[in-house]
């Protein structure tokens, strides 16, 4: 799964997901701050390693409604995993040996969550045609 992938599924299955708008922007906006090369390999897990105030600006709201946005994509939604320093440090330290340290938000229950999304937005959509819906 690559990450353009996660980006058209989230983007199909949002209104389905019971997320509100600035919640999946903020979902959308983590991924995009992933390396595209993490979604690809199986021994590395995508992360987001920028700030909740790097986040705020760049969705236009306040740092605190990141981090409720934070609690509420991890344990509401548990599509992610906080992962950070005890000061909410996020950051990827390559070691001389070549293994890199990581903290930062993991997106990998999202990549376990999506094969869930599709189908359960596939059985909304054949309900809501077989409601008289022609979209």
């Amino acid at each position: 799964m690559t990450r353009g992938h996660v980006d058209r599924v989230l983007v199909r299955t949002g209104r389905h997901m019971d997320l509100s708008a600035n919640e999946l922007s903020v979902l959308l906006l983590m991924v995009s701050e992933t390396r595209p090369r993490d979604w690809t390999e199986p021994t590395t897990e995508p992360m987001c390693f920028s700030m909740q105030g790097n986040l705020a600006r760049r969705i236009g709201v306040s740092e605190r409604s990141i981090r409720r946005i934070e609690v509420a994509l991890e344990e509401v939604h548990q599509f992610v995993r906080k992962d950070v320093g005890l000061s909410g440090q996020r950051y990827c330290l390559k070691r001389s040996n070549g293994t890199e340290f990581r903290q930062g938000i993991s997106l990998s229950p999202l990549i376990e969550a999506i094969p869930l999304l599709l189908k359960s937005t596939r059985r909304w959509t054949r309900r809501y045609r077989s409601a008289g819906n022609s979209n």
